[in-house]
């Protein structure tokens, strides 16, 4: 329950920043910068003190999270997993397979509109065309899963000897 907790407090975060940081207030890069900074800071310092490292990278948390906040408020979506395992590597395959989830169901309308789209100008008979959208349509949406990574991953291991792992991802249509 504490983890799903944190996931809403964290997600909560993001979407002030993301509200804070709209376009409509970004008529001064230099305010929009300043007020992701500022939440920046107050996100590492959270995460520092719960143990939280990035993973994979010589990079700090601040180096990572500000491009994260950045790319939010200039309007991308995204998706944030957190998962724990026995080792690092079951908990990033079920922080993946999650993350992969929300965003098949979060790009599922855009991907049939596009292939509706595409096929709108073909002359065929029903038939044929709901056979081309299926295999357009799956086939659209197993690229861009396959091309979904995130940008970043946190770990930090678990008094239990477990292994927990936030995936930050982000996504535009």
């Amino acid at each position: 329950m504490k983890i799903v907790q944190k996931i809403r407090q964290a997600t909560a975060v993001m979407l002030s920043l993301f509200l804070l940081c709209t376009p409509s207030f970004a008529d001064d890069n230099a305010k929009v910068e300043k007020a992701c900074r500022k939440q920046c800071k107050q996100e590492v310092k959270r995460l520092q003190e719960e143990g939280w490292q990035v993973y994979g990278s010589s990079q700090t948390l601040e180096e990572v999270l500000l491009p994260y906040y950045l790319e939010l408020a200039a309007g991308a979506q995204h998706i944030t997993e957190k998962q724990s395992g026995p080792n690092i590597n079951v908990a990033l395959s079920k922080a993946k397979l999650f993350a992969q989830k929300q965003y098949a169901a979060a790009i599922e309308s855009a991907v049939k509109a596009e292939v509706q789209n595409e096929l709108a100008n073909t002359e065929a008979d029903s038939v044929q065309t709901e056979q081309r959208f299926r295999a357009s349509y799956q086939s659209k949406v197993d690229q861009r899963i396959k091309d979904f990574v995130p940008r970043f991953t946190l770990t930090r291991k678990q008094a239990d000897d477990k292994v927990e792992v936030i995936q930050y991802y982000t996504y535009k249509f």
